[in-house]
């Protein structure tokens, strides 16, 4: 769904092909995504402005957060980490 929508609207979808499961499978489970790659997220975040869906998506870089904290607080919906455009 979201691969043929983001192929259709962005120009560079090569370029986030790699991760594009991981938000396939977000979308279709919990919403969330644990990546390191920050210019995937940036990426994404571009596309939600096309695909709204993808802004309910939950994007943390564990390098930058606690994310042993956030899963055992049962990984809340905080919007600082949402792929809003």
């Amino acid at each position: 769904m979201v691969n043929a929508q983001a192929q259709a609207l962005w120009p560079g979808t090569k370029q986030i092909e790699k991760d594009l499961f991981l938000v396939e499978l977000a979308l279709e489970t919990d919403r969330r995504v644990i990546s390191l790659n920050e210019k995937q997220r940036k990426q994404f975040s571009q596309l939600a402005k096309q695909i709204p869906d993808l802004s309910a998506i939950l994007w943390l870089n564990p390098d930058g957060e606690d994310v042993p904290a956030w899963l055992r607080n049962s990984a809340p919906d905080d919007p600082q980490y949402r792929l809003d455009p």
